[in-house]
């Protein structure tokens, strides 16, 4: 080997080396988050083997299927993993700041997010709510809601990983209402993230209601936009909702959840019956350049904003 090869840092041997290390961080057992980011999606995890750093992981679905929740999870996943390790940060284009967080506390709490924003707000629920805002206000998590352009999105991603080089996540709800389904800006999109991915060695997840292609159908056009996500992206899954249930849970007279067998007890005797609607979701992980596919079920409660299981 010549003093050349040498001095070139481009040479497999700095890329065996960081491989040998990843190899003996794994056989440790070491949680190090210099190669992987664990989302706390037991059932994506295990698929995925984590988000790796510099892949670009897209989510798509159609239009109201909780794609937006399903990213806030996985931010609030990966914060809570990694609280006193690493950041995460979330651009919204889609809500707001407070919007997120109200919805995070919403969750935390395990309150009814349907009556909680018309004011009916028990007071049983304000221990609930305090114990879950005070431990989202824990979590090393940032909420962007100003970034309106990729340009901005490219700067404030630069900017955080400047200040927090712990930054292990970025994502972006959504890519659509930055490119308006422009073909070209949508290309272009993609292809700017993906670079910014490789550039601050981190995960960057995008949601997107575009439509996966229609199987056994030989003349269908695959949706363009989808070919292009298809084509970019290392992570690809889609969300569906399969079908629509109902989930029966008991309270006490203090609206408080009790288990059956606590219903079945004399001493409780205003026991009330609370439907809540639940959505059987469908996540299938249709690309994964890291490991095979896969599909895993989830159910969404939309009534409390989250979702079982995450």
């Amino acid at each position: 080997m010549n003093q050349d090869e040498n001095k070139d840092s481009d040479h497999i041997k700095h890329a065996l080396k960081n491989a040998f290390e990843h190899i003996e961080d794994l056989y440790v057992g070491s949680r190090k988050i210099n190669y992987r980011v664990m989302t706390g999606v037991n059932a994506l995890d295990r698929i995925t083997n984590g988000f790796h750093n510099g892949d670009l992981i897209a989510v798509c679905g159609g239009p109201g299927v909780g794609k937006s929740a399903f990213a806030l999870s996985l931010a609030c996943g990966a914060a809570t993993r990694y609280k006193d390790r690493a950041s995460v940060m979330m651009f919204s284009t889609q809500a707001t700041a407070s919007q997120l967080a109200f919805r995070s506390i919403i969750a935390g709490a395990r309150g009814m997010y349907s009556n909680i924003p018309r004011g009916y707000i028990r007071n049983a629920d304000w221990p609930q709510i305090s114990s879950s805002a005070g431990y989202l206000s824990d979590l090393r998590l940032a909420l962007n809601d100003i970034a309106a352009t990729m340009e901005e999105i490219m700067i404030y991603g630069r900017e955080r990983k400047r200040d927090h080089k712990d930054n292990c996540l970025l994502i972006l709800d959504s890519l659509d209402s930055i490119t308006v389904e422009n073909s070209t800006a949508y290309s272009e999109s993609l292809v700017r993230l993906k670079h910014l991915a490789r550039e601050l060695n981190l995960p960057i997840v995008i949601t997107s209601s575009v439509k996966a292609r229609k199987r056994f159908r030989r003349f269908a056009n695959p949706d363009p936009l989808y070919v292009l996500l298809e084509k970019y992206s290392d992570v690809l899954m889609q969300i569906t909702r399969q079908d629509v249930s109902n989930d029966t849970r008991f309270v006490d007279r203090d609206g408080l959840g009790i288990s059956v067998e606590e219903n079945n007890d004399q001493k409780r005797p205003r026991v009330k019956k609370l439907t809540v609607q639940k959505w059987n979701m469908d996540v299938s992980v249709l690309k994964n350049k890291n490991g095979p596919n896969g599909n895993f079920h989830l159910d969404f409660l939309p009534q409390l904003s989250r979702f079982i299981g995450v």
